[in-house]
């Protein structure tokens, strides 16, 4: 798990880009593993999404630990917010002073907190997104197990707000995908750089009528590329 001069390891839960997560009960065993040896940074950007039962983003243990630091992302209107223990009043002396170490100097500007505070603080609009993001990433998760044909091998099951396509082992077939996905309008994110180099992310869209209709015309061209 770990080389002999490790001190820190690094859990993303939910997982980017394959949006998997564990328990909270793995979790703290994990913590139980390396507390004394490590510090623990618990990644839970996109945890907003998760609605499973056995999920815990963090803050339940890492107040009583002095070797955790919970780290998230929030996003409002392009600004891209780092939100951490600290600012949940429950980080230890000693990890606070971590963070410290390697803090850049003005790492951010003013409006980017304040459009954080206001978002987060918005709960019918998070509850609104909440349940867009639950119907349309099933939604496209069955659209998507359809295209067998079309090279797509497996999608991935998630539970934040992207799924990720699997193209066998073809080395053109991704390629292939995301150009012709692109000519249509649609992004995809490739997933090379995290050692998924036949892989595509693809994100829940905004407007519903729009990515049902379009998503479903791209899909349909994409067979018959294929």
């Amino acid at each position: 798990m770990s080389a002999p001069a490790s001190r820190i390891v690094f859990v993303a839960n939910p997982n980017n880009p394959t949006e998997a997560s564990v328990s909270g009960s793995e979790m703290r065993r994990l913590h139980g593993r390396v507390a004394g040896f490590f510090a623990l940074v618990h990644r839970c950007g996109l945890c907003e999404y998760v609605t499973k039962k056995d999920y815990e983003a963090g803050t339940s243990f890492v107040g009583a630990s002095h070797n955790v630091i919970m780290n998230a992302d929030v996003f409002f209107q392009g600004l891209r917010v780092g939100r951490d223990s600290d600012r949940l009043g429950v980080l230890s002396k000693a990890s606070r002073k971590w963070l410290n170490r390697v803090r850049a100097p003005f790492n951010v500007n003013i409006a980017a907190p304040e459009g954080r505070v206001a978002a987060l603080h918005d709960r019918e609009f998070v509850e609104k997104v909440l349940r867009h993001n639950e119907t349309w990433r099933a939604w496209l998760i069955g659209e998507i197990s359809q295209l067998s044909n079309a090279g797509v091998q497996r999608v991935d099951d998630s539970v934040a707000n992207f799924v990720l396509l699997h193209f066998g082992r073809c080395e053109t077939h991704h390629f292939e995908a995301d150009r012709f996905l692109m000519s249509r309008g649609i992004i995809m994110r490739g997933c090379a750089s995290y050692g998924l180099p036949q892989c595509l992310r693809l994100t829940v869209g905004q407007r519903r009528g729009e990515q049902s209709g379009h998503r479903k015309r791209s899909r349909n061209s994409l067979r018959h590329e294929r």
